[in-house]
């Protein structure tokens, strides 16, 4: 069923399935790590006030 759907690539192909993995992972770190470092430039003192 998988075979199918991949286009040139074997179905038990495991460099595509770590490409993938490790694409996936990183994307997961970038989306944690952006909003982190916004929250870490807020001044925790002014921050309530502000709402």
């Amino acid at each position: 069923m998988m075979g199918s759907l991949l286009f040139e690539v074997s179905p038990i192909d495991s460099l595509t399935y770590v490409a993938v993995c490790l694409s996936l992972v990183a994307a997961a770190v970038l989306a944690s790590y952006v909003p982190a470092l916004r929250a870490t430039m807020v001044n925790p003192v002014t921050a309530p006030r502000a709402e």
